[in-house]
């Protein structure tokens, strides 16, 4: 929970990132490539997802699928990165 994910290329994995019960991250400039779903998250709340690059270029934001828990009934939720990367960053080590 409250940690920072940036600057990391996610790259042709079949799970990019799961989140999976944590809470209030940021997730941002990060690169995914290549995985067959990037980014999900299970019983997760307050994350924030910003500026990442998805593959190519996005004229909207990019939606992550996910659920949250509300008392007993689990329910399918959406996340958002509202401003996705029109270009890869350029992470050193990565090519």
């Amino acid at each position: 929970e409250n940690q920072i994910i940036q600057y990391n290329t996610i790259l042709e994995n079949t799970l990019g990132i799961n989140l999976s019960m944590a809470n209030r991250n940021f997730i941002t400039y990060n690169v995914f490539r290549g995985n067959t779903v990037h980014a999900v998250f299970n019983e997760s709340y307050k994350n924030k997802w910003n500026r990442n690059f998805w593959d190519h270029p996005r004229l909207f934001p990019y939606i992550i699928p996910g659920t949250i828990v509300i008392y007993r009934w689990t329910l399918k939720w959406l996340n958002f990165d509202w401003h996705p990367a029109q270009e890869p960053y350029d992470i050193p080590g990565m090519s």
